[in-house]
């Protein structure tokens, strides 16, 4: 018979396996890179490739006028300054964006039809993972994802109650993040990669959680 405590271990691993499994996606924020805060106009390649446990040279990051938000170690965007990622590498990876909540600035508020997104690469699908809020819509055009607002208010930030997060279902090469609702640099986005099946799937780690808390059970009777 499983006592109590065979049970806390037991949760304690699938917790355990949990947290591991929501922490695939490595971040690549423009300070990782060595950027500045408010740097603008950024065309440069950066080696990332020991950020995945291969050689720094693996993978190249090749970022067509990227700009970083002032005050913050994220990546922006205005509708005049879009910016394009490519990815360049000898494992394949998948991706996440994710967009602050907030669509624009306060100025830039005019209501229904301001939004955030990007371009994919053809043929390559993404997945919004968020809960939009009923001010908000999703849209796919042909390769172009992205986020609306769809209510009536204007003069005032509007926010969605989380950030806007896309991960992509398979590996990808490149993508192109965009915003149509302010000409100021305040749309901030994250980005970040990982292998495919770096980890365990979910219901994988809870067997191998299972099968440890039972290999210990075994071995206390014995």
């Amino acid at each position: 018979m499983i006592k109590k405590t065979h049970l806390t271990i037991f949760a304690a691993m699938v917790f355990s396996c949990s947290i591991s499994f929501g922490q695939v996606f490595t971040t690549i924020s423009p300070e990782s890179l060595g950027l500045s805060q408010g740097a603008t106009g950024v065309n440069e390649t950066f080696d990332i490739g020991d950020r995945f446990g291969q050689s720094a040279s693996a993978v190249q990051l090749l970022v067509s006028n990227g700009n970083v938000a002032a005050g913050n170690d994220l990546w922006t965007v205005s509708q005049s300054q879009s910016t394009n990622f490519q990815i360049n590498s000898s494992v394949p990876l998948e991706g996440f964006i994710q967009h602050g909540g907030v669509l624009g600035s306060q100025s830039a508020q005019t209501g229904t039809g301001v939004s955030d997104g990007f371009t994919a690469a053809a043929g390559q699908d993404w997945t919004l993972i968020s809960t939009l809020d009923n001010d908000y819509d999703e849209t796919i055009n042909g390769d172009q994802y992205f986020v609306t607002y769809t209510g009536a208010d204007t003069g005032e930030i509007e926010s969605n109650g989380s950030a806007f997060r896309w991960v992509s279902d398979q590996p990808v090469t490149s993508y192109n993040v965009f915003s149509n609702n302010s000409q100021e640099l305040v749309n901030n986005f994250a980005i970040g990669f990982r292998e495919p099946n770096a980890i365990p799937e979910p219901n994988a780690a809870v067997l191998v959680a299972m099968a440890s808390t039972l290999w210990f059970v075994r071995r206390k009777r014995n």
